[in-house]
């Protein structure tokens, strides 16, 4: 059921690709494009979708959703070990807030027991 929604949304935006844009010439992609789009419409939608809906099943949905956050500071971490791209002063203090946005979330008081 899943692949059936997957194939029908595939083609469905393949139309309406061709209706807003007509003069698309096929010719100029690149087999490195090509791959790079196969390689986020499988590992960026089908996998994350599969793994989102198992992680719903096995924890909180308050932990699945902080994923949503550390996944920003896994992409960035990994531009820069693999692209070589360069690391600011914004990104460090983005990062130590969401870091401490997902502690305060995650953070539960104890709560003194009543005599």
């Amino acid at each position: 059921n899943l692949f059936y929604q997957f194939t029908m949304a595939s083609c469905i935006q393949i139309v309406l690709a061709f209706i807003f844009s007509p003069t698309i010439d096929v010719n100029l992609w690149s087999s490195k494009s090509i791959l790079a789009a196969l390689y986020l419409s499988i590992f960026g939608s089908v996998i994350a979708f599969f793994s989102y809906n198992y992680a719903l099943k096995h924890v909180t949905p308050v932990q699945v959703s902080i994923l949503a956050y550390i996944n920003t500071i896994i992409a960035v971490f990994f531009g820069w070990l693999i692209l070589d791209e360069k690391i600011t002063i914004d990104f460090i203090i983005a990062t130590i807030l969401i870091i401490l946005g997902v502690f305060i979330i995650n953070y539960k008081k104890k709560e003194k027991k009543a005599l």
